[in-house]
């Protein structure tokens, strides 16, 4: 019975937030973007170190050439984006939005705009969170008619579970659960794909985790598009300063995006769909796996 009241004073201040600081509107639908799906399948990349073997592949790969693609973060400066022409595209870390990012991500996110506006020639949809879709003009910012930007939710559902994919299906919630890839996966299912596939999901958080001589966190980068492997300490920027992890908040915010997952694949049985990961050795257990090697 406390769980119960608890959860219902969590749905209270969800709906509460969401008419002071958004408003109560299925953004995804209302731009029409459930009526644009030219296939039932979605494929969606990640950016795990797995999507490199992945793109020298892909056309070879039927599911991915006969898809509809989503791509998220830096997923334009591989050759390939100029190839395979995602359809959607998802942005939702606050530095992408902010007007004084980290000085080591401005010069690379100033780029990944100029490549919107002046390399897209195909219908690209351009996802971005709902508060940077208020704040940002961005008719000034994407200069390119052949990109449409469609804000999402920012706020996270919060309250009873057994709600929850009501708010989803209607375009009242994301997936910010700590991972791009999720909210990817919640405006896929949103749009209306019954089946997604899953590339460059890994989530090896783990492998190379250590703790140096000074008592930092420290870990291997393995994204895709990154060609140095150095060990590092592991950090996050809050508000434009840098934090370094301990290792306590890095398992809490990891063991977030696994729960993401979980949540995810609920809401695709609500919506009679399916996930599919196709990624090798992935750690992801929420999902029928899939080996197209």
């Amino acid at each position: 019975m406390i769980k119960f009241f608890t959860a219902t004073l969590k749905l209270i201040l969800f709906l509460f937030r969401m008419l002071t600081r958004e408003n109560f509107v299925n953004h995804i639908k209302r731009t029409g973007a459930n009526n644009i799906c030219s296939s039932k399948k979605l494929v969606l990349f990640a950016n795990g170190p797995s999507l490199t073997e992945t793109l020298e592949n892909w056309k070879i790969n039927e599911i991915i050439k006969n898809a509809d693609v989503l791509s998220v973060n830096y997923f334009c400066f591989d050759d390939t984006f100029l190839e395979i022409c995602p359809k959607y595209y998802v942005l939702s870390d606050p530095d992408f939005f902010s007007n004084n990012p980290p000085v080591k991500f401005k010069e690379k996110i100033d780029n990944m705009y100029k490549i919107f506006n002046n390399d897209v020639s195909w219908r690209m949809f351009l996802y971005i969170q709902y508060y940077a879709w208020k704040k940002i003009n961005w008719n000034e910012k994407i200069s390119n008619r052949n990109i449409t930007v469609i804000p999402f939710h920012s706020l996270t559902y919060n309250g009873n579970e057994s709600l929850r994919n009501w708010f989803f299906i209607h375009g009242l919630g994301n997936g910010n659960y700590g991972s791009v890839i999720l909210n990817g996966e919640y405006i896929g299912l949103t749009i209306g794909y019954k089946e997604l596939y899953l590339y460059g999901v890994d989530h090896n958080f783990f492998d190379n985790l250590c703790i140096n001589e000074n008592n930092q966190l420290c870990n291997v980068n393995t994204h895709f598009y990154d060609n140095k492997q150095e060990l590092k300490p592991l950090s996050h920027f809050y508000y434009g300063k840098e934090t370094f992890y301990t290792v306590s908040n890095y398992l809490y915010e990891k063991a977030s995006i696994f729960e993401g997952h979980e949540i995810m694949q609920k809401y695709a049985e609500y919506c009679s769909a399916s996930i599919y990961n196709c990624t090798k050795n992935s750690l992801i257990d929420a999902y029928k796996r899939r080996d197209d090697s």
